[in-house]
């Protein structure tokens, strides 16, 4: 069991790591749609009275949580994945 979280998490880990990268190298058209969960968290933050201001400290700060919070929205996934193929194979 300890083996199937390591796994898991080392892959949280990869595919945060991975889709920020390609994000940040590819295109600004393609940051919100790989790195959707970052983007996620700047519109919660951002309200009618505290409008978007691109490249201010909370926006920067917000993107950097959001992108935390790919790892463990992976690793669960990754986890998930993992049990169900464990399982079909016996």
């Amino acid at each position: 069991m300890p083996k199937i979280v390591t796994v898991s998490i080392v892959c949280g880990v990869v595919l945060t790591a991975g889709l920020t990268a390609t994000a940040l190298v590819i295109s600004t058209d393609w940051v919100c749609a790989l790195v959707w969960q970052a983007c996620l968290v700047q519109t919660v933050i951002h309200t009618p009275d505290n409008p978007i201001h691109e490249g201010s400290p909370i926006d920067l700060v917000a993107f950097a949580l959001g992108v935390l919070l790919g790892v463990p929205i992976y690793s669960a996934l990754s986890y998930v994945a993992l049990r169900r193929w464990e399982a079909s194979r016996g």
